[in-house]
């Protein structure tokens, strides 16, 4: 126990050294995919939902599907710390294109909205546009 003991100080920098490593490499994974264009057309169920992140690391969501379901799209194809989309757009204002964009908005900081202009009179809407 007493040999533990004595060693205990290069085991902590040996796993710190290691926990160092694996977080460097999984930054330079992430910056790796920089400078090509994505698009994802999400899996919502009825409605759509598209995520487009340009080569210069703009990221645009349009529409945002039924429910919730968007969310944890967004969570797949972006870095967990990364809570902000440059533009949302929404094309129209129907259940399947309005509702998970509520929740997005609740949880995500926007820079610009686009939308078609044509107004609604569902709650879902209304919420959107109070948002």
């Amino acid at each position: 126990m007493k040999n533990f003991r004595e060693q205990l100080p290069r085991y902590f920098l040996g796993v710190l050294f290691v926990v160092a490593i694996a977080v460097w490499y999984a930054v330079f994974q992430i910056e790796s995919g920089r400078g090509k264009l994505l698009f994802e057309a999400f899996d919502v169920g009825q409605g759509d939902a598209f995520f487009i992140a340009s080569p210069s690391g703009n990221q645009i969501l349009v529409d945002g599907g039924p429910g919730n379901a968007v969310l944890s799209k967004l969570g797949a194809v972006m870095p967990f710390w990364d809570r902000s989309l440059d533009l949302v757009i929404l094309t129209h204002a129907h259940a399947d294109h309005v509702d998970g964009l509520v929740e997005v908005l609740k949880r995500y900081r926007v820079g610009m909205i686009l939308e078609s202009g044509e107004a609604y009179s569902t709650p879902d809407y209304h919420e959107w546009r109070a948002l």
